[in-house]
């Protein structure tokens, strides 16, 4: 029998041994019970306040799925979650979302996805979390955000794409993270980045402006093994002059160079 075209979790669910309160859709971790949905009918999902944890595959596949409503309780969404969720449209987070975790490819394929918001407690992205949101063109991480690590092939293939300003919590851009991302024009590294895996920007052809505010990433941009392809396409790269005048990269400082100010710091702005 196929499930109805909306759905929405009570605080309770029948099973065949009585009932039993729901903390986890998805998956099962000891005692506790689990709902795991695959269903072609069903367009719009709300979940109660009180589920911890979406687990893997929760989601995957429901290929009508066009909103899903996330409460504040969520702490983590688990690997393949909404994979290949080809309709889906709105992801709303409560207003004070405690999830921590995005797992991998938990949003993969979501081709429908024009924005995401993903909430500040997050600490990390896991590999190809995104990958494939062919019409994303909005990620926003909020002013206090709390990220971390962006996994590898995490927004690999998202083609729509066109501007991301990394939080300034964000240690570690992993491989192929923005693989392909082509028309990704502009992207700001937060001064707190220290790595940047293999690949992480190949193949962004449009990615023309990079504004670089760390000392590290400034130092290598160059590399193409230790900053993934970051300046493969540039023809602007903007750095504050404070760390310009400090620190080396002798192809950057052989350019032509202006200044700007953005803010109240200025900035050293190379054509490339």
């Amino acid at each position: 029998q196929l499930l109805p075209m909306s759905v929405t979790f009570g605080d309770f669910v029948v099973f065949s041994r009585g009932v039993t309160p729901v903390t986890s859709i998805g998956e099962e971790y000891g005692m506790e019970m689990y709902v795991g949905i695959s269903n072609n009918a069903i367009k719009t999902v709300i979940i109660p306040d009180g589920i911890l944890q979406l687990g893997t595959e929760a989601f995957s596949r429901c290929s009508s799925l066009t909103t899903i409503t996330i409460p504040e309780t969520v702490t983590s969404i688990g690997d393949y979650a909404f994979q290949w969720c080809s309709s889906l449209q709105t992801v709303d987070f409560g207003t004070n979302s405690s999830l921590q975790t995005i797992g991998s490819n938990a949003f993969q394929g979501c081709s429908s996805l024009t924005t995401i918001t993903i909430p500040e407690e997050v600490t990390s992205i896991g590999s190809f979390a995104f990958s494939g949101c062919t019409s994303l063109q909005t990620v926003d991480f909020g002013t206090n955000s709390q990220l971390q690590t962006i996994g590898d092939y995490a927004f690999s293939d998202c083609s729509s794409l066109t501007t991301i300003t990394i939080p300034e919590t964000v240690i570690t851009i992993e491989g192929s993270a923005f693989y392909g991302c082509t028309s990704l024009t502009t992207i700001t590294i937060p001064d707190s980045v220290e790595t940047i895996g293999s690949q992480a920007f190949l193949n962004c052809t449009s990615l023309t402006t990079v504004v670089i505010e760390g000392q590290y990433i400034y130092n290598n941009a160059t590399s193409t093994s230790e900053c993934g392809y970051l300046l493969q396409y540039a023809q602007t790269v903007k750095v504050p002059t404070s760390i310009v005048s400090t620190y080396d990269n002798s192809f950057l400082e052989g350019l032509s160079s202006t200044t700007e100010m953005i803010g109240d710091v200025e900035y050293t702005v190379f054509t490339i």
